[in-house]
């Protein structure tokens, strides 16, 4: 799947920061602003990577885009992809896969798949293994997101036990924003995955194999229909 466009991230950035009131204005002390509100991250960062970043010459690292994502009070998915305020703001956190529905929900409205989130009234009734549906061909599929950790072979996932039928999707987020969606089926999970109280760890290699078994990559969302 090919990377976001870093000049359309800085669209958006330039865009979120004039809305913002607690962001400078432009030759007011912006740039050394952001630097400062990555400290309070224990993130160091330059004046110039942040110019460079602004003016799309270079895309944020997806750590830094979630700091960006806070600072600005904008869903990190918005930040990608541009895809509307679907839901109230995700709530992030470095330690949690959340905000990775943000940025599958950006890619689905740049494929002409409609995201929508539990409890709208657009969607089916809440179920918490449901993160958000998909809506194509005049259908609603339930999908549950679960963010790879890297590890030195390949990618952990974590996915409940409680998941049930939901499509179950591993979201890998590359240190340049190159993003891949592996469809985690129900089957290779059981068989490959080992439970650890309420949930089951699944651990691929580079090639998003576990064992034998290969997980496959979802190219496009108007897949589930088919």
């Amino acid at each position: 799947m090919s990377l976001f466009s870093g000049a359309e991230i800085a669209q958006r950035l330039l865009e979120a920061s004039s809305e913002n009131p607690n962001v400078p204005s432009k030759g007011s002390g912006r740039l050394r602003w952001f630097t400062e509100q990555f400290k309070s991250y224990d993130i160091s960062i330059t004046v110039e990577t942040v110019r460079r970043w602004l003016d799309g010459s270079a895309t944020p690292e997806y750590e830094n885009l979630f700091v960006l994502g806070e600072v600005l009070n904008k869903d990190v998915g918005w930040l990608l992809a541009g895809n509307a305020a679907l839901s109230p703001k995700l709530s992030l956190g470095k330690d949690s896969s959340s905000w990775a529905i943000g940025i599958v929900a950006g890619i689905m409205q740049l494929q002409g798949v409609s995201a929508a989130f539990p409890g709208l009234p657009s969607c089916p009734e809440k179920s918490d293994p449901v993160h958000l549906y998909a809506i194509t061909s005049g259908s609603a599929f339930p999908l549950h997101i679960t963010l790879g950790v890297e590890e030195q072979n390949g990618w952990q996932f974590n996915v409940p036990v409680q998941v049930g039928n939901t499509l179950i999707l591993g979201l890998v987020v590359g240190k340049l924003m190159e993003v891949q969606i592996i469809i985690i089926d129900r089957a290779g999970l059981l068989a490959q995955g080992a439970r650890a109280g309420d949930i089951i760890k699944l651990t691929l290699d580079r090639n998003y194999k576990a064992n034998a078994h290969t997980f496959k990559k979802l190219q496009n969302f108007h897949q589930l229909a088919q």
